[in-house]
């Protein structure tokens, strides 16, 4: 399972609405073929309904945001990741931070079968590197057989953060919200 696929089901599961809206935007088709990576659709999009949080301003990013990782020598497909942000960001040493997310591969074990495309809680660790971009270093992840975390080096994976992707959820649907607040004004009227 491609890991937008598996954060639409997951976004499915909690919040229909939002995963409707990230289909519908482009999010699902981002990952094949997208010279500009998965978060192309998050930066200035011309309704304003989602946007990019930039790695610069990761304090900002919240639980339920999109993170958006990339390997800027590589577009095609599987050159990138996206997960979902289980809490915000956790600032380390030298600007360095961690984040708990919901992601596929997240877990390994013994057994090949099972460990295909687990999809669950990782926590990942990002450096501040010169240029001042941050890069995936380590990956924590989850041993199905001990039940105990084990360090991954995600180094060579040369994946850089691009940005939290956010939706708002009260603007997905402007006119729904206009009618409801009309509504409820001339209630107020009324009573």
């Amino acid at each position: 399972m491609f890991c937008a696929t598996s954060t639409s089901l997951a976004y499915a599961q909690g919040n229909a609405k939002v995963a409707a809206y990230l289909q519908s935007h482009g999010f699902e088709t981002n990952r094949i073929g997208n010279t500009k990576g998965q978060f192309a659709s998050f930066t200035k999009h011309k309704d304003a309904n989602h946007y990019l949080i930039k790695p610069k301003d990761n304090a900002k990013a919240d639980r339920g945001d999109l993170i958006f990782l990339q390997d800027p020598n590589r577009s095609e497909q599987n050159s990138g990741h996206v997960a979902i942000l289980a809490t915000n960001t956790r600032i380390q040493d030298k600007g360095g931070f961690t984040v708990n997310v919901y992601t596929t591969n997240a877990g390994i074990t013994s057994d090949p079968s099972k460990e295909t495309n687990l999809f669950g809680e990782s926590i990942y660790y990002f450096e501040k590197i010169d240029d001042g971009n941050f890069k995936l270093v380590v990956k924590w992840v989850k041993n199905i057989d001990t039940n105990t975390w084990e360090r991954k080096d995600m180094r060579d994976k040369n994946l850089y953060l691009q940005g939290f992707g956010r939706v708002d959820e009260n603007k997905i649907d402007p006119k729904k919200n206009e009618t409801k607040e009309e509504t409820t004004n001339a209630n107020n009227k009324t009573n």
